[in-house]
């Protein structure tokens, strides 16, 4: 049984304890850690063992109470006289092999540990200089296990130490020292250093005002010894989470790292808009606001019931699945902590929520600080797994019949607010159909089925690849493997609109009108009716169409007509045989797959990505019809606000969008608070949202409760030369201009071949990607709805590469290379 360990090899916390664990790892890491060694908690056992001595609390039938310190300082002495009463076993001193001079630091079994760090619990005793030096150091760091004020914090607490390592260590002199907080308390995108001239002893104790500093997490770093914020990162990056770093510097200026913890109190919340900016690109109203927040919380439990999540789970997440958005800047944000705190109710709730962050393209966050095994007993456990097994395989037998089934639900829906009958509808009428929309907003469950299976499938099958083929990136591999789907109903209003403008009707009247609005009154009226079944059919597709304030196709049917122009210049292959090649290439990267694979994981790579595939098609299947029921409920809405106006209640019919729905209710019912004020409410909403900024970060971290700064974020980056880089979405490599497009409306402008350079795409961006050459995307992931498109019709495209709107100039001419995700600017 070894009782000295070098600190290097003493990396086991339950032999070493945590402070000298930790500071092990950090030696490791080649950080400038003093060296030394450990005292293990084992010669801890085997002199309590001689001297007959046990820790106060080791005795089930005691009567300390952490509001006696009478009885706790009795019981504190009794402990340390057994402890001296015993001399230290001359083996041990004789291990420890003294560097004087140096200290012996107290390093518990359960020290440092979240949610109980123990900080000032437990003595360290230096400098020790002597061989008696040492014994007395060890004896004194040993009694303080049981000390008066250790006593009454484990009490208070309800924590107990599973015992006692020492470190002794080579003592550095100080020439200055102090703490380094990784994550600033109160503005977590920031550092906070505390630091004093000598030893830091009055500065952990209290004892006297630190000077301090603040410095950013990246750029100028004035007055920091060394680098002291490379080395704070370095260990919050190897310990997972933000540190509390206690550091020296020597009289020759070297700085010394003594202890690294895991920063006590409430950690800061992760947020990022990445996916969400797709779907909700601009400042997001009050009225959609409300839909957002009520629709995913009632898609997260709705999927946690369906799954057969225990409902005392459930409830004790509820407050993580009320906050699963926010809103920061005008822009609707995942929670990511919320999220992790949600996923953490479901066995393997680490692993789903890795899965998520991938697919949403979120950036990893700390695992929630309690998960499913921390609750319920074992057996109690395994039964649940087992149920939720069995429900999940139950649920997705049929997941093609479920989505089919939510379509009819929306098609019920379409058909029963189509525009027309919303003209002579009442007040009563439209409050009815607005609530019919919060009901199927409400009941998610189906549609975020087949969202969970593609989350699910797609990340399995990246991991497999990149385990199972780790010098093949996996990113461009995914995009072959995923290009070309047949099926994708985003397919069709490109495939529709193509054969619009093969019509020789609609050519000659868009040659003979060169506006566009006149060209639509001009249209014969066989073309018309053509016009008319495609605005039917996919003109409630277009950019912004989940917003509620973007008007669509269906609302200015003259601007499908200056895509059909774009169409009709175009005499290239058609849709369908794009596609076609595409699914060839996919066909082929599937072989040359299969061919690298171990035998063994063949058949299940070919399930996983048929899995995917299919999983794919049937969440485009969900989000078309997501689309036609937004765009309904901003028909219904519209009406409902000219009826308010009309009564004097809103000053203006499209004040609806700046109340929420539950406001809209009341004010409609009559059961508002405040029903005349509803139009000062509006009006102040209404120039609040106008102020919004252009631009926000897609992560923020903020301490709770905190909001980020409405300020945009920098000024006008200047063009970058060279090269910028993000994710390959689509493989291959084009050369063209480049066309800067803030919306889809603008799409005229696109030559063919063109590269394509947007802030973000969702599926109303389709009928555009067709023209484009190339396509470069600010935001996004993989499986963003313009990345499938992109795919589909072999577009080369680079995705997430951050401000490319503003770095690239209009008819710049660009390099982009799908396949390694970089930008080229000529």
């Amino acid at each position: 049984m070894t009782l000295v360990l070098r600190l290097e090899d003493a990396l086991d916390p339950r032999v070493a304890g945590g402070k000298a664990a930790r500071l092990a790892r950090a030696r490791r890491l080649g950080l400038p850690v003093p060296d030394g060694v450990v005292v293990s908690a084992r010669a801890f056992e085997a002199h309590l063992a001689r001297a007959g001595a046990a820790p106060p609390l080791a005795r089930a039938d005691h009567d300390l109470r952490p509001d006696d310190p009478d009885g706790l300082a009795r019981a504190a002495a009794a402990f340390a006289a057994r402890v001296a009463a015993v001399d230290v076993d001359p083996a041990l001193l004789d291990a420890v092999a003294l560097e004087a001079p140096a200290i012996a630091r107290s390093s518990g079994l359960g020290e440092d540990a979240p949610g109980c760090s123990f900080a000032g619990q437990l003595d360290s005793i230096g400098p020790v200089t002597t061989r008696a030096e040492l014994a007395r150091a060890l004896v004194a760091v040993w009694s303080s296990f049981a000390s008066a004020r250790a006593l009454a914090y484990q009490l208070a607490r309800g924590a107990r130490l599973g015992g006692l390592a020492v470190l002794v260590q080579r003592l550095v002199p100080a020439r200055r020292a102090g703490v380094l907080f990784t994550r600033h308390p109160a503005r977590p995108a920031t550092l906070l250093i505390e630091a004093v001239d000598g030893p830091a002893e009055d500065l952990v104790q209290g004892r006297v005002e630190p000077t301090r500093l603040e410095v950013g997490r990246d750029g100028p770093a004035d007055g920091l010894p060394g680098d002291l914020r490379g080395l704070g990162l370095r260990l919050e990056q190897a310990f997972g989470a933000p540190q509390d770093v206690e550091w020296v510097v020597d009289p020759a200026g070297a700085v010394h790292v003594v202890q690294s913890r895991d920063q006590t109190g409430a950690p800061p919340r992760r947020w990022t808009n990445a996916n969400l900016i797709e779907n909700f690109p601009g400042p997001v109203t009050p009225l959609l606001a409300s839909v957002l927040t009520t629709g995913y919380e009632h898609l997260l439990r709705g999927l946690g019931r369906a799954f057969g999540v225990a409902p005392w789970r459930l409830e004790r997440v509820a407050p993580a699945l009320r906050r699963l958005v926010g809103f920061h800047g005008g822009r609707v944000y995942y929670d990511l902590t919320a999220v992790r705190e949600v996923l953490a109710a479901a066995p393997l709730g680490d692993d789903l929520a890795a899965l998520f962050e991938r697919y949403v393209g979120a950036p990893p966050t700390p695992p929630a600080a309690r998960g499913w095994r921390d609750l319920g007993s074992r057996a109690g456990q395994a039964l649940e797994a087992l149920a939720i097994a069995a429900r999940v395989a139950w649920l997705y037998r049929d997941l093609g019949a479920r989505v089919a089934r939510f379509e009819a639900r929306v098609d019920a829906y379409a058909g029963a607010t189509a525009p027309p009958l919303l003209v002579a509808r009442g007040q009563a009428d439209l409050l009815a159909d607005l609530r019919g929309f919060v009901a199927l907003r409400t009941d998610w469950v189906d549609p975020g089925l087949a969202d969970v299976a593609a989350m699910v499938t797609s990340g399995l099958l990246a991991r497999l690849l990149e385990r199972a083929l780790p010098d093949r990136p996996s990113a461009p591999l995914m995009a072959r493997l995923l290009g070309g789907l047949e099926g994708l109903v985003s397919a069709g209003p490109v495939d529709g609109l193509w054969a619009l403008s093969r019509d020789p009707a609609l050519r000659d009247a868009l040659d003979r009108e060169p506006d566009d609005r006149a060209a639509l009154a001009a249209l014969e009226r066989p073309t018309r009716r053509a016009v008319d079944a495609w605005l039917e059919a996919w003109g409630f597709r277009c950019s912004g169409e989940l917003t509620l304030t973007t008007p669509s196709f269906q609302d200015e049917p003259w601007r499908a007509l200056a895509l059909a122009r774009a169409y009709a210049r175009d005499d290239g292959g058609s849709p369908a045989a794009r596609a076609a090649a595409q699914a060839a290439d996919r066909r082929e990267a599937g072989a040359e797959v299969r061919a690298a694979l171990p035998r063994a994981l063949r058949s299940a790579f070919g399930r996983l990505l048929t899995a995917t595939q299919a999983s794919i098609a049937l969440r485009e299947r969900a989000r078309l019809k997501q689309a036609l029921l937004y765009s309904r409920l901003r028909r219904v809405v519209m009406a409902l606000g000219e009826r308010l106006a009309a009564r004097g209640l809103l000053e203006r019919p499209d004040d609806v969008w700046f109340l929420g729905w539950q406001e809209l209710e009341a004010l409609a019912l009559g059961g508002a608070l405040d029903p005349r004020g509803a139009r000062e409410v509006a009006a102040l909403r209404r120039r609040r949202h106008a102020a919004w900024p252009s631009r926000v970060p897609e992560v923020i971290e903020l301490a709770p409760g905190d909001v980020h700064d409405d300020a945009a974020d920098g000024g006008e980056p200047a063009p970058a030369p060279g090269e910028l880089t993000g994710t390959g979405a689509a493989p291959g490599r084009v050369t063209a201009p480049a066309r800067v497009l803030e919306h889809v409306a603008e799409a005229g402008r696109l030559g063919r071949g063109d590269v394509l350079v947007v802030r973000q795409t969702d599926p109303g961006w389709a009928a555009a990607l067709f023209l484009a050459g190339g396509l470069v995307v600010e935001r996004g992931g993989l499986l963003s709805h313009g990345a499938i498109v992109a795919r589909e019709y072999g577009l080369p495209t680079v995705i997430g590469v951050r401000d490319a709107t503003r770095r690239i100039a209009e008819g710049q001419v660009v390099t982009v290379d799908g396949s390694a995700g970089r930008v080229r600017l000529a």
